[in-house]
């Protein structure tokens, strides 16, 4: 059980010891003022990217909050000392539990050396041929011997900060009135005049407002727990309300289609018994009609054999009878073919379904929905 929570925390160090930027431990970390921590390499070359000088504004590559490149370089940029503590622990953990040599962190062959070597400033272990190269190229870097040492030994050596003017010498005294930790050499120098005390009696007074700052945060994770677990209750409703909705829409919907299609049956219906109707009245009309052209072709038939044939008594007798059936041939036919047949129209009033209310809106015909 142990071992496996010396593990976690393991992991956990390796994470926290990470730059997001190249992925990789830090090496010369560096802090910003919003508290992100990464490597100086990877802070300038990000900055170069962006067009950036010094007294340029620029963003924190993680939250992107604007800090400003201090005017004399990146290197004005405040080391995290106790970032560089964390890795010495960390290398020093991982040394303890694989129980083997302390390999060089900067060897780019397959096979890494031996570490013989440790630079203070970026807190790599490296071997002779690293550690030479590394010192010609950072000459005012502090590079150690090194030897394998339990967790507690590595974090009581790593636990000196150094002057940052001054990176061979230790900064043991704390300016207050520049709110950072110079060596001696500086009190009586650039900061002369300045309040200075020794760093272990102010990081007294510093741990208690950092016990009231943890408190004061998690005090603020407290409530945004709760908050987060209000947020998913409401969310939940919110999502039940919404699918309730839905199906009330869409019963509506259902509801309204068969609405419509009662209607338009009932329509059809309607409209059906209308022509029914009325074929009926043209057949009606029609079978008069053709009585009539019956009647008046068989009366002019007659007429004609009468003044062809017939003898002139028999037409003298016939005339008045004649004359009184052609009168009464043309009153019917007149009647028959004057008379005008239904005028009534049919036709559909389409129901409006595109009114507007009075805020403008279109009036929908399954319903509204408000909140």
């Amino acid at each position: 059980m142990a071992a496996i929570k010396e593990a976690s925390t393991l992991r956990n160090l390796e994470d926290i010891t990470e730059c997001c930027i190249c992925c990789e431990t830090f090496t010369d970390p560096r802090m910003l003022p919003c508290i992100h921590t990464f490597c100086f390499e990877c802070l300038r070359k990000t900055g170069l990217e962006m067009k950036k000088r010094p007294g340029h504004v620029m963003p924190c590559p993680l939250c992107k909050e604007e800090f400003t490149i201090p005017r004399n370089g990146w290197d004005d940029l405040k080391k995290n000392f106790f970032m560089m503590r964390l890795m010495d622990i960390t290398t020093a953990a991982k040394s303890s539990d694989q129980s083997t040599s302390i390999l060089c962190s900067s060897c780019k062959t397959r096979n890494q050396a031996e570490a013989s070597r440790h630079c203070v400033q970026c807190s790599k272990n490296l071997c002779l041929q690293c550690s030479n190269r590394h010192q010609k190229h950072n000459p005012s870097h502090q590079v150690r011997r090194c030897c394998t040492e339990s967790k507690d030994a590595a974090a009581k050596s790593s636990a000196t900060a150094f002057c940052k003017l001054h990176p061979k010498k230790p900064a043991n005294l704390y300016c207050t009135d520049c709110s950072e930790c110079v060596c001696t050499g500086c009190s009586v120098d650039s900061h002369k005049g300045h309040s200075c005390v020794n760093t272990d009696s102010a990081s007294v007074e510093f741990r208690k407002e950092i016990e009231s700052c943890i408190e004061n945060v998690s005090d603020c994770m407290l409530k945004g727990s709760a908050k987060k677990v209000q947020m998913e209750q409401e969310k939940v409703k919110f999502l039940s309300e919404m699918k309730a909705i839905e199906k009330k829409v869409n019963r509506r919907g259902q509801e309204l289609k068969a609405l419509v299609q009662k209607h338009t049956e009932a329509l059809l219906e309607e409209l059906s018994s209308i022509k029914q109707k009325r074929l009926k009245q043209f057949e009606t009309e029609n079978g008069e009609v053709e009585r009539h052209l019956t009647l008046s072709e068989s009366f002019r038939q007659y007429c004609t054999e009468v003044s062809t044939n017939g003898s002139p008594g028999s037409i003298c007798q016939l005339m008045s009878n004649l004359r009184t059936l052609s009168n009464e041939m043309r009153t019917l036919m007149e009647s028959c073919t004057e008379r005008k047949l239904s005028a009534d129209q049919i036709f559909l009033t389409k129901t409006k379904l595109n009114v507007s209310t009075e805020r403008g809106q279109k009036w929908n015909v399954i319903g509204e929905i408000k909140g």
